[in-house]
């Protein structure tokens, strides 16, 4: 075999070898950081909001686009009264999910916090609309779970 030939070998090898590598990592990044944020979620609960942010934190730099965890950290930062990083990271959370009316009534208290009355009213309004349209979806899906099984039994 020739020089390069068996450096075409390698360099074939050692990509394979990479992607196995970081597609097994994947999957336990995300448990760590799971279990980080699950951990400092449990914090926010307790209102211990140093603690809870050192674990969110740690969750953000294993998985940033979790717009949940977005969220959360927003939360523990309100409790801190630091509005202006809260508001970052709930617009954050929007950027991922747009439809995610917690991070919008977050907002809003936030806004509200800082006697930001306009910005608070329109994250409170669209955050109203939102999980009105969902209870709309979700009543009409039952709706029509409903008539299905009725109909279904009928045959």
């Amino acid at each position: 075999m020739t020089f390069l030939r068996q450096f075409r070998l390698c360099v074939i090898l050692l990509l394979i070898f990479t992607v196995a590598c970081a597609s097994t990592q994947d999957p336990q990044r995300k448990k760590k950081a799971e279990a980080a944020r699950n951990l400092g979620e449990a914090y926010l609960r307790e209102q211990n909001f140093n603690m809870a942010l050192k674990e969110l934190l740690k969750a953000e730099s294993l998985n940033p686009n979790d717009p949940y965890l977005q969220n959360s950290i927003g939360l523990a930062y309100y409790g801190k009264h630091k509005h202006d990083k809260a508001i970052r990271h709930y617009k954050k959370a929007l950027d991922l999910k747009s439809d995610y009316a917690p991070a919008m009534n977050n907002m809003g208290n936030s806004y509200m916090a800082q006697k930001r009355w306009e910005s608070a009213i329109e994250y409170f309004e669209k955050a109203t609309h939102t999980y009105t349209r969902l209870a709309d979806r979700n009543m009409l899906m039952t709706c029509i779970s409903d008539w299905m099984n009725k109909h279904h039994s009928d045959s």
